[in-house]
This record gives C-alpha cells, sequence and structure tokens, in this order.
C-alpha cells in the first residue's frame, strides 16, 4: 500500500485544504493531485457525514483501501483518467465504501448497486 498513514503519525487533527491535500499526497502517492478547490468540495463533502477529524479520515481511507481499489478495478472511471482515479476520486471512493450516508448523498443513483458489495461490516460506518 504506497504510503498509507497510520492515524499516530498525524500532528494535527484540523481538518483544512492544507492538511487535506498532505494526507491526500502521502497517502496516495501514485495518483494525480488535485487542485486545492477540488480538496475544498471534498472536504465540503465530509460534513455530510460529520467528519471533522484528520485522524479519523486517515483511519477511514487506510481501512478501506482495498475496497477502493477493488471498486476501480471493477468501475473504472473515463477514458480520460486512464483507468484510474486521482487522489480525491480514490478518497471519494474508500469514504462511499465505508458510509452508506455519505455513498446515497454522493453517488445517489449508484450508491448501493455499487459501493455497498465493497462494504466491510462494521457498526462505526456513518
Amino acid at each position: 500500500m504506497p504510503g498509507i498513514v497510520q492515524s499516530e503519525e498525524i500532528q494535527s487533527t484540523a481538518i483544512n485544504t492544507n492538511t487535506v491535500s498532505a494526507l491526500l499526497r502521502r497517502q496516495y502517492q501514485d495518483r494525480t493531485h488535485v487542485e486545492e478547490k477540488q480538496i475544498a468540495e471534498f472536504i465540503a463533502e465530509l460534513a455530510w457525514i460529520d467528519l471533522d477529524d484528520l485522524r479519523e479520515l486517515a483511519d477511514i481511507l487506510r481501512d478501506n483501501y482495498a475496497g477502493a481499489l477493488d471498486y476501480e478495478e471493477e468501475y473504472p472511471p473515463g477514458r480520460d483518467a486512464d483507468g484510474i482515479f486521482g487522489d480525491v476520486g480514490l478518497a471519494r471512493t474508500a469514504l462511499a465504501i465505508h458510509s452508506p450516508t455519505y455513498a446515497m448523498r454522493k453517488y445517489p443513483k449508484r450508491a448501493f448497486q455499487r459501493h455497498s458489495k465493497f462494504r466491510k461490516n462494521s457498526d462505526d460506518q456513518k
């Protein structure tokens, strides 16, 4: 797993464009990094599931990394993306796998058809 970050390694728990950008760059080193605007949009989406702690986000991304890769393999993004998600795309996929609430809000037409089959059984999903 390239650069997977353990929550204990994170010093600040604040979620902002700088901390999330740094987390995604480190967590997904092999992925295209997106612009600050897309990071800000992703941060706004975190509020949908009351996610406001960077360590918690890091844990969710780590715990759902394999599922996100499996999802990407089965449902690759469009031609322009060369079949792989950028860092925010992979993070959104991991979050949608983790959280049915997030999945339904972000991807209402396909959330349960696609993301739920990669979801682990877990009581801590929002």
